[in-house]
């Protein structure tokens, strides 16, 4: 796994790292089976959503789930996932369908609840230096790193 990944999964046949970049928290999707990047967009403004895209790449996409940014921007497809794919995202990386978001309280409350939150929360004690120099890339979750910190640092007494 990469230095800078704090969570790694293998959702139908795709593999995913969340990382830290200047837009703070992120998804990076890599086909196992074509060995190459298939995308990638800073989590808590994303979510899952099965449409046919007017535009993905150079032109539209393919009917079926993609990760959007947002609730329209295409940015990763999800060839071949069904019900329990999308269902392990939601608990692998905090990524739920758009339309079911704000029933879930949002999907900041979904990442926080998710594993890769828990991986980020052990990421920032593990590489504390690269997490402080980081933290300044919080424009989609502000305050991840703070509260992190508070999250490895227990109830206060």
């Amino acid at each position: 796994m990469r230095k800078d990944a704090f969570h790694q999964a293998v959702v139908g046949g795709i593999r995913f790292d969340g990382v830290l970049s200047a837009d703070g928290p992120y998804i990076i999707a890599h086909s196992i089976a074509e060995n190459r990047p298939a995308g990638g967009v800073a989590l808590v403004v994303s979510g899952l959503r099965r449409f046919l895209p007017s535009h993905f790449g150079r032109g539209p996409g393919p009917w079926g789930w993609y990760i959007v940014k947002y609730t329209s921007e295409a940015r990763v497809f999800l060839d071949g996932f069904a019900a329990e794919h999308v269902d392990r995202m939601g608990a692998e990386f905090g990524l739920i369908p758009v339309d079911e978001q704000q029933q879930h309280g949002g999907p900041a409350r979904a990442f926080y609840e998710s594993r890769a939150w828990a991986g980020l929360v052990q990421w920032v004690g593990r590489h504390p230096h690269m997490a402080k120099r980081m933290s300044r890339h919080d424009a989609y979750l502000p305050g991840w790193y703070d509260c992190a910190r508070a999250v490895r640092s227990g109830p206060a007494a």
